[in-house]
């Protein structure tokens, strides 16, 4: 139990530092924009594309089969 304790303040002690220090999270513009091309070099989901709730998706994609 001990050494349970102790790996675990030593965990959130140097998370802890490592965020205020450099910050452990992107920003949510960078977030929303995409992490795929930045951090490998290619894009994930090529099919995803975020658009508003308004607009109806195209003919044939997956919502037209969850409705039949």
């Amino acid at each position: 139990m001990t050494l349970l304790g102790f790996v675990f303040g030593l965990s959130f002690v140097f998370n802890f530092l490592v965020d205020i220090v450099i910050g452990q999270r992107v920003s949510a513009e960078s977030e929303l924009a995409g992490l795929d091309v930045p951090e490998m070099g290619a894009v994930g989901y090529p099919e995803f594309v975020l658009r508003p709730h308004h607009e109806k998706a195209p003919a044939g994609g997956l919502g037209d089969a969850a409705q039949a």
